[in-house]
């Protein structure tokens, strides 16, 4: 009850008469060749790219589904009329190449749908072959290009932003591979360390250039660090008071490297220094402002209690000298008083 897919050649059988009694069948099964070739035309048909079977004269002879929905119909045109809409053969043709040597190549290409937009493809070029190894035709398939095109030029937009932002960022950004060596470092890290990066890139990270703590990031035990108040030593064992952030880079589970971005205090803590400085002084000022005052109110006092006594003297009167001499004294023991607390 197997469906065979079958080659019969049938001969006839001669007798003296000259009239054939018998014929004679020969059966060749083609069940597994049949199976095969509508494998190859599905195959042929629904490949997701552009195939096409192109012989010596760059006539295409065959094309696939793909290729017939962008292009058109082949009709036995040239393939550089049905790709490219030309009316010669292209420059540095892979198909004449593959004629020429019998090897596969491939090249980048510009083509032109029937809708008249162009579209950038990849090809690949193969040859047919004869028993005798001569080439009758060429298999060109052609991957349309147009999305990953599209997705490297946002790449390329998104690495010019990002490289950017590193590059113009006031922090230092250090960017290590898995064994702590150097694959990116901006101009802030450059001022930073002192070195330039010519010098930096590939280098191993020296010992004490962040804090111990940040070894957690740089090996990857690690996710993220923040340290809001740490010091780092440059190759000149200068210490620099700093503010690290850093990230482990992982791809699952994979440790790729890490990012460290590093904010260079310097500047802040001479500020904070000069606003101490500033206070302190301000504290004096207050400080003396106070006491002048108090010497003010003191020696107003001495000036009073001198002239009631000048005054009683003047007179000869006991009382008035009294009072001024009381005065004289009271003032004079707040002299002392003033004298002892400063």
């Amino acid at each position: 009850g197997r469906t065979v897919d079958h080659l019969a050649r049938v001969v006839p059988i001669f007798y003296k008469e000259g009239k054939p009694r018998h014929v004679a069948a020969i059966t060749t099964d083609l069940t597994d060749t049949k199976r095969l070739q509508r494998d190859y035309q599905t195959l042929f048909e629904q490949v997701p790219c552009f195939v096409a079977v192109i012989n010596r004269g760059h006539r295409v002879v065959k094309a696939n589904e793909s290729f017939r929905r962008m292009f058109g119909e082949p009709t036995g045109e040239p393939c550089f009329r049905l790709y490219k809409r030309r009316h010669e053969a292209c420059p540095d043709c892979p198909v004449d190449r593959t004629f020429r040597d019998g090897e596969s190549h491939s090249s980048h290409q510009i083509g032109v749908s029937r809708d008249g937009r162009s579209t950038p493809y990849l090809v690949f070029t193969a040859p047919l072959l004869q028993d005798d190894g001569q080439v009758t035709h060429v298999i060109e398939m052609a991957l349309d290009m147009t999305e990953h095109q599209n997705l490297e030029e946002q790449l390329s937009r998104a690495n010019v932003m990002r490289l950017a932002l590193v590059e113009n960022s006031l922090d230092a950004i250090m960017v290590f591979d898995e064994k702590q060596r150097f694959l990116l470092v901006n101009r802030a890290a450059e001022k930073l360390l002192g070195f330039g990066r010519e010098e930096l890139i590939g280098r191993r990270a020296w010992k004490g250039l962040l804090p111990g703590e940040a070894q957690c990031v740089l090996s990857g035990r690690r996710r993220r660090l923040l340290l809001p108040d740490s010091v780092l030593t440059t190759a000149s064992e200068e210490h620099v008071p700093v503010r690290v952030a850093g990230v482990a880079l992982k791809h699952d589970d994979t440790f790729l490297g890490s990012a460290v971005s590093v904010q260079d205090l310097r500047q802040i803590k001479n500020l904070e220094r000069e606003k101490l400085d500033a206070e302190r002084l301000a504290a004096v000022g207050e400080t003396v402002a106070g006491m002048a005052h108090g010497i003010k109110n003191i020696l107003t006092g001495l000036q009073g209690g001198m002239y009631v006594a000048s005054w009683g003297m003047q007179r000869a009167d006991v009382e008035r000298i009294k009072e001024g001499w009381d005065m004289l004294t009271r003032n004079m023991e707040r002299i002392s008083e003033l004298t002892k607390n400063l």
